[in-house]
């Protein structure tokens, strides 16, 4: 006989998992990394787009984004580490408003953010196990 029951273990596996699976979404919320992607949607032609954000004129842009914003609108799709270097999500060029698709997405093969993800998937797996072999017995 020992000291400690099955039930107590299986009990201490789905809390550990638990806590595993807390550390891991805390580490996510904490370090995971955010790239920036930039794409070129449609062309509103003269009218003003209301509800798409702010207008920048083209020819007040940087060259380097006037770059991007010309690559773009012939099919090239950016992905940008920091917000910097994003053009504008709305640009007037020759007498047309030009709507680009402007927005982060988590980069999981970043170390930040896979790490933490994975360590929660493993502590679901542990309560899963700990909960399964608690029912079986």
């Amino acid at each position: 006989m020992s000291l400690i029951s099955r039930s107590t273990l299986h009990f201490v596996g789905v809390f550990l998992g638990m806590c595993v699976v807390m550390a891991g979404t805390m580490g996510f919320l904490a370090f995971h990394d955010t790239d920036w992607n930039y794409n070129y949607d449609h062309n509103e032609g003269d009218t003003y787009p209301r509800t798409a954000g702010t207008v920048e004129y083209y020819e007040q842009l940087s060259p380097e984004k006037q770059r991007i914003v010309d690559r773009a609108m012939a099919g090239e799709r950016f992905t940008f580490e920091t917000e910097e270097p994003v053009p504008p999500a709305v640009v007037k060029r020759n007498g047309s408003y030009h709507i680009f698709n402007r927005f982060t997405s988590f980069d999981f093969f970043d170390p930040g953010t896979g790490v933490p993800a994975l360590l929660s998937l493993g502590g679901v797996a542990l309560v899963a196990v700990s909960a399964r072999a608690d029912l079986r017995h």
